[in-house]
């Protein structure tokens, strides 16, 4: 069942023409339909083809996006409760009236555009202009996903220029956290697989393998180390990796993995890697086996599955975050993708359980105020207009 679904979705890519890739579109929404718990298992085989370089491979990923959600059930955590007034707010012992909504809310940790309030001249004046393409950036490459999103929140704010200045990104440098363990020389990557102070003998490991290794060996290991660089060359903004990794298995990935330089891949969850020497009829089969690692544990929040959250939520942080993408693609592809999970769902973005339907659509409002000025920052400083 699983290789049937993975071949599917590759059709995303390979469709020969609009009619079969829009055919696959619909297999999608029907499996969703007709396996309604496999909603995040969809989405993690779908989303990463949002960053293809294909115009068409983006514009029918998000397409089958929109489908998928369409068959997937409307979050409301106020449907059983009667539409009654809102209470009359009360006084504490000082006389001050006590607005809970605002100090428990569930957007506390995030700071939260509003339209009202943004700078549009600092936006236009400091704003970081959004191009083609951007410089790679390794240490922010380097970090785990969560870390990755963390930091790119924190420069939200000086990369759009609410500062009132030029941010540089040497103002928070990015601090990558070393393993413990004893270092090989894959432990450290600096975007191609190998860290400076181990590039020499890592070249010399290199030159002793390849004496040993068949013409096509040698042929098939060039074209991997050239995929490598070409996905080093890529930006680091919005990897979806699995977030427990170390927890869910993944060391038994490694020690199945024949290949060295696997031990030091971080599972990419925008990677559309191929195996150079795999069949195209079978690789859809080999990319997938192994030990099952679910995206949901990355796309989908702790709270989420417990039901008190709005189940789009972590895909939605990832892709607000990849709207500011160097990458015109990335960042294409991000809108879209927001686009059609909104047009569908975006009544239920930012709701939560355990609070009164006044308070979730203030909630909900806010969430949405929240991606508009975003969305219109993008607009103000994205310079690469001419996307035909």
């Amino acid at each position: 069942m699983a290789s049937r679904l993975d071949r599917i979705v590759t059709i995303l890519e390979t469709g020969s023409t609009r009619l079969i890739r829009d055919t696959a579109v619909s297999q999608l929404a029907d499996w969703q339909k007709q396996h309604p718990d496999e909603l995040f298992n969809l989405l993690s085989r779908v989303v990463p083809y949002l960053r293809h370089k294909d115009w068409e491979t983006r514009s029918t990923a998000a397409k089958a996006i929109g489908k998928i959600v369409e068959n997937a059930p409307f979050y409301d955590p106020n449907e059983d409760e009667d539409d009654v007034p809102p209470p009359a707010p009360k006084d504490d012992e000082n006389g001050a009236v006590k607005k809970e909504e605002e100090q428990d809310s569930s957007f506390a940790q995030d700071e939260l555009f509003k339209l009202d309030s943004l700078n549009l001249d600092n936006i236009l004046n400091f704003g970081r202009e959004l191009v083609r393409g951007g410089s790679v950036e390794y240490n922010l490459a380097a970090l785990d996903p969560q870390s990755r999103l963390a930091h790119q929140k924190k420069t939200l704010n000086g990369r759009l220029g609410l500062l009132g200045r030029r941010f540089e990104d040497e103002e928070m440098p990015i601090v990558i956290e070393k393993d413990p363990s004893p270092s090989t020389p894959h432990d450290h990557s600096n975007g191609n697989g190998l860290s400076r102070s181990d590039s020499n003998a890592a070249g010399q490991d290199q030159s002793t393998e390849e004496s040993g290794l068949s013409t096509r060996q040698l042929n098939v290991l060039k074209r991997k180390r050239k995929r490598e660089a070409q996905k080093a060359a890529k930006g680091g903004f919005g990897d979806l990796s699995i977030r427990r990794t170390a927890t869910a298995g993944s060391e038994g990935l490694a020690d199945d993995t024949p290949m060295p330089e696997a031990e030091s891949k971080k599972s990419d969850y925008f990677s559309l890697e191929r195996p150079a020497d795999v069949d195209e009829d079978t690789k859809v089969v080999s990319e997938f086996k192994g030990p099952v690692l679910p995206i949901k544990s990355e796309l989908e929040a702790e709270d989420t599955m417990e039901g008190t959250e709005w189940p789009y939520d972590r895909l939605c942080d990832f892709l607000k975050i990849d709207i500011f993408d160097p990458t015109w693609e990335t960042r294409h592809g991000a809108a879209m993708g927001l686009r059609e999970v909104i047009r569908v769902h975006g009544a239920g973005a930012g709701r939560m359980r355990a609070k009164s339907r006044q308070e979730n659509d203030k909630l909900n409002k806010a969430w949405l105020d929240d991606l508009a000025c975003r969305l219109a920052s993008v607009l103000m400083l994205d310079r690469f207009t001419d996307y035909s």
